[in-house]
């Protein structure tokens, strides 16, 4: 009886398991259990034996099978073993199968189907017709199921072999809510007999939007869409006004790009989209352009099948222009210029068609520009008031088109358009450079000379930029140009801050301000505490899954949080919540956690000041006061970081102040302000390291160490980076697997100090110590015994903040997390920008997510003060040229900033750009629209991307295919500018004979160097900012 079973299972055949089983009785089957047991055991499968089994592998019978039928055991994975060793994946499965059909109700109810086999056990499960099956069923469709259940794709089996009936359906309607696309996925025939027959099944398509996730992974709800239209039973209509009805709600992007997969997938005709045109004419304007997109193109389809309402288009199209993607823009224009020929819409037509000119694409206003050539009539006053608006933002080749338009216009509007052939901006602001050349001359010297400004004013009178960047964070002031951290001041404040930030948070210094005010407030309760905190506490304190994942508690960090919100609440954590909190920032506050469920918290010493992360040295000085007046037990780590949060600037007032202080802290703020203290061992090593990289964040800090401090080094503290001797790095980038959507790590890179460098500072070191025991007249090969021996002597293993913030991994986490993590150590930034790049460079290939909003890296930037550089370049490129829409937008607004704050620095980022390129994965015309559009936004920016673009262009050997997508952008910011291009340049584009690159080589090389009205505007505003920024480094008071 068995036989045939175990031939089966041997030759991994499920049809023939289904065969061998087909006939069997209860009886039959209980009788065939243990031989069962018997083989799996002697296959070595003893996961797959019947409980109860009293047999083991080795037991006489399973031996006596394996001589017998000559079975070889078989093993799990173990890496020492050969491959045919190994149990075969395939043949467990099998084995389960033969294993469903003899199993008892327990058995079948702890596992109610066989994974990837769902049809042969329906099939088995019909066959048998087992005595307790209306108890399965009820067990695992109950309210009291315990997390067992049927799925979806089994349960459609099972309808499909007549087991369960349509009226049973209501009591698996809510798994078919969350599982119907993978069941339709795992059992498509199965699944579309359900679909045909049980109206309750189909109902659950118009849901869609309201179930939470769905809309997230919308691809296999398309089957679903597309089997129930191909059958006539989907409402399009229906279906298409839920997804609308969604797209109005509080969705992210994702989510409503989801929408739109789904409305593609109804496939509706243009009877059904013309029912709706009202609601696509409103979805022009939506904020996303994709969504605007799909708008855009109903409103084609209608235009195609002559159902469109051109009046209500022609209203609606120009909300489309205020999107960046071009293909939407050129559809719309498109539109405008077929609804134009109809005379009764000409006007209006025309009208949206002048709005086009606000378009940042160069051709999409050319194509605008035609239109209105055509159609464009004198009492047309409305269309020529929105051109002559738009004259300043045209591209300047075509700004002379564009006035031509206005010329039968009055004497005086004609002059005027004239004056603004190549404009500044209105907004931009001329300062005479002799004002500015005062203003330097009156900096000191020693602040010319770090900034460069005598460099910039002989630039600036030539009209050009000198784009550099060469001062460091420590030497520039902070605090004036960040912004002071309010204090949360009440526990209602703090419950409503808390609370909206647990749902969606995006500003870093919110999260800060979040953790101060817990750890000052925790011990206020007033009355309705627990009544006031019960809607926070359930949301911030449920599990990983239930939490909001772009909230302050979401993510793997999310965990954290989590706790130190539970322990202000008085909930109880969970016991596994602490497992895996391996993270400095976790560890930290989860030690936060901890003293404040001890109720031995206290108002912290290293709470920001400042946004950024930056601690004023005067405040932090008082709080230390404050701590050792009231004896308070300061955690390590909280000293760590507070040191390491330090701003450059108020450190001789600090200093002065720290005087007060008695041991160990006045020690520890001497030594991190730079005055005279040594180390006392009542702090751990960490803390004093960290005061010492507040002193010198770039430098060998050994130096500033005593002979008998410098002597405990050892090797194994000497290779961490940061810490002892300062950091360098290995940075790679590697090739991207072709044709892959899977992110990838292709930057390689790692903290190292050099093999060399390392060894000389040992040497040095140990020369060091030689030389002073000779002093001390000691013997000297005693002398280097008692050395070597120091050195190699075991030490305790401790945490250093510097170093681990190296260890950093990207990760999946809310928008605020990653510019939140630059607040830990804000002074040097190098192991932040390291960890961009490679996170960026993980989605440069893929589309805009809310998951891995990686762009948000990017935030620190925006510093007035902070300067690029090189591995912050590097995360900057990488974000230039990504196809993640939401990281390229980041960079563009980097790009201004940097550009308005004179914070660009050509060389580092051509050094940058050839170091990027070097994975072969850089696509250039991504860069060349960020550069376009940043050249756009005023004179200033387009003198400072010209150099770049230009420079980008030289190093390019050959010039690739699609130059003309760099050369395009060049040629607008030269007419803009009236600059010509360098020697080496025109060299180079003298070889350009043909394609589209050739009338714009032609352009380039005929244009001859004119300062222009916007060149000037440009170079004096571009020397203010530099000139801004040494007066706030001269009145700093460090």
């Amino acid at each position: 009886m068995i036989e045939a079973l175990q031939n089966a299972i041997l030759n991994k055949d499920a049809e023939a398991v289904v065969v061998a089983l087909a006939d069997w009785d209860e009886d039959q089957r209980k009788a065939a259990i243990e031989p069962f047991n018997i083989l799996m055991l002697a296959l070595g499968m003893e996961r797959r034996v019947i409980e109860p089994c009293s047999l083991g592998l080795d037991d006489p019978l399973v031996k006596q099978k394996r001589e017998r039928d000559g079975i070889q055991q078989k093993f799990r994975w173990r890496k020492d073993l050969d491959k045919s060793l190994l149990i075969d994946h395939e043949m467990s499965y099998i084995a389960w199968l033969g294993g469903y059909g003899l199993e008892s109700l327990e058995g079948c109810i702890r596992f109610p189907t066989v994974p990837d086999h769902e049809a042969w056990a329906a099939r088995i499960m019909a066959d048998r017709q087992p005595p307790w099956w209306d108890e399965w069923y009820a067990t695992l469709t109950g309210k009291d199921r315990d997390h067992r259940e049927i799925p979806p794709g089994y349960w459609s089996q099972l309808y499909e072999q007549k087991l369960v009936s349509a009226d049973d359906f209501p009591a698996v309607i809510n798994e078919f809510r969350i599982g119907l696309k993978e069941a339709m996925e795992e059992a498509p025939e199965a699944t579309k007999l359900v679909l045909q027959d049980i109206p309750a099944c189909r109902e659950l398509v118009y849901s869609i939007s309201e179930q939470e996730y769905q809309l997230l992974e919308p691809k296999p709800w398309v089957p679903v869409i597309e089997c129930l239209h191909q059958e006539n039973l989907l409402d399009v209509k229906r279906l298409l006004e839920s997804l609308l009805k969604a797209l109005q709600g509080p969705l992210n992007q994702t989510e409503r790009n989801g929408c739109l997969i789904l409305m593609q997938a109804a496939k509706a005709e243009p009877e059904m989209l013309a029912e709706l045109q009202a609601e696509w004419a409103g979805l022009l304007s939506d904020s996303q352009a994709v969504v605007a997109g799909f708008a855009v193109e109903q409103l084609k389809q209608l235009e195609k099948a002559g159902l469109l309402d051109a009046r209500e288009a022609v209203t609606a199209l120009p909300g489309i222009f205020s999107h960046k993607p071009k293909k939407h823009a050129k559809t719309a224009v498109d539109l405008l210029a077929r609804i134009a020929t109809d005379p009764a819409h000409r006007r209006e037509a025309v009208e949206a068609a002048a709005v086009a000119l606000m378009h940042p694409n160069k051709d999409i206003q050319k194509s605008a520009l035609e239109l209105l050539e055509k159609y464009l009539q004198l009492d047309d006053e409305a269309a020529l008031n929105t051109i002559e608006l738009h004259l300043e933002t045209i591209a300047p080749t075509l700004r002379e088109k564009a006035a031509a338009l206005l010329q039968s216009e009055s004497p005086s509007q004609t002059e005027t358009v004239a004056d603004q052939s190549a404009p500044p901006p209105a907004d931009s602001t001329f300062i005479d450079l002799s004002l500015l050349e005062t203003r330097a001359s009156a900096i000191p010297e020693p602040v010319k000379e770090l900034l460069r400004v005598d460099e910039a004013v002989k630039a600036a009178q030539e009209g050009r930029a000198d784009l550099s960047c060469l001062w460091s964070q420590q030497s520039v002031p902070v605090l004036t140009t960040a912004a002071p951290l309010q204090p949360i001041e009440t526990v209602e404040e703090l419950i409503d801050v808390t609370s909206a930030a647990v749902e969606r948070l995006e500003d870093p210094d919110t999260a800060e301000r979040i953790i101060s005010g817990i750890l000052r407030l925790y011990n206020e309760q007033p009355n309705g505490f627990k009544t006031m905190t019960s809607a926070l506490a359930k949301r911030a304190c449920a599990s990983i899954d239930s939490r909001p994942q772009r909230g302050l508690t979401g993510g793997y960090d999310g965990t954290a949080f989590s706790l130190l919100i539970g322990a202000w609440l008085e909930r109880k954590p969970d016991q596994d919540d602490c497992l895996f909190l391996d993270t400095p920032l976790q560890r930290f506050l989860n030690q936060l956690n901890q003293r404040v469920r001890a109720r031995t918290a206290y108002p912290l010493i290293s709470s920001a000041t400042h946004a950024g992360g930056w601690l004023d040295p005067r405040v932090w000085v008082e709080r230390l006061k404050a701590a050792q007046e009231q004896q308070t037990e300061v955690l390590d780590t909280d000293l760590e970081r507070s040191c390491l949060r330090l701003a450059p600037e108020h450190r001789t007032a600090a200093r002065e102040a720290a005087r007060e202080l008695n041991a160990p802290y006045q020690a520890l703020a001497m030594t991190a302000l730079g005055g005279d203290g040594s180390i006392d061992p009542a702090l751990p090593p960490a803390v004093w390291i960290a005061a010492l990289r507040t002193r010198d964040a770039w430098g060998d800090v050994s130096e500033l160490l005593a002979p008998e401090e410098r002597a405990v080094i050892t090797e194994s503290i000497a290779k961490l980076p940061d810490v002892i001797f300062p950091c360098d790095y290995e940075w790679t980038a590697g090739e991207r697997v072709a044709n892959s959507s899977i992110q990838q790590d292709v930057i390689s890179a790692w903290p190292t100090q050099g093999e060399g460098q390392l060894e000389t500072k040992q040497h040095q070191n140990t020369m060091r110590q030689l030389l002073e025991a000779l002093e001390r007249d000691e013997n000297p090969a005693e002398a280097l015994q008692n050395i070597a021996a120091q050195q190699n002597k075991p030490t305790t293993s401790f945490r250093f903040l510097p170093a681990e913030l190296h260890q950093l991994r990207p990760t999946l986490a809310p928008p605020f997390l990653y510019p939140y993590l630059a607040t830990q150590w804000p002074m040097k930034l190098d192991w932040y920008w390291c960890l961009a790049t490679k996170a960026l460079a993980r989605r440069v290939e893929s589309g805009s997510s809310v998951d891995t909003p990686f762009g948000q890296f990017l935030l620190p930037l925006f510093e007035l003060d902070r300067p690029l550089t090189l591995m912050a370049a590097r995360a900057l490129w990488i974000a230039t040229v990504s196809k993640d829409g939401s990281a390229r937008s980041m960079a563009t607004e980097v790009w201004i900033a940097l550009a308005e704050s004179d914070r660009l620095d050509l060389e580092l980022l051509m050094r940058a750009l050839s170091e990027v390129m070097a994975g072969g994965w850089v696509k250039l015309n991504r860069a060349s629209e960020v550069l376009a559009e940043v050249a756009a936004v005023s004179p200033v920016h387009a003198l400072c991307a010209t150099p770049v673009l230009e420079a980008v262009l030289i190093s390019l050997d050959p010039f690739p295919r699609n130059v003309a997508a760099l050369l395009e952008p060049l040629d607008e910011m030269s007419e803009l500018l009236g600059r010509t291009v360098s020697a080496e340049l025109k060299t180079r584009l003298e070889s350009i004979k043909s394609g589209k690159a050739k009338p714009l080589a032609k352009s380039l090389l005929g244009r001859a160097d004119t300062i222009t009205p916007a060149r000037e505007a440009a170079v004096s505003g571009l020397l203010q900012a530099r000139i801004e920024r040494a007066e706030r480094v001269a009145a700093a008071d460090f």
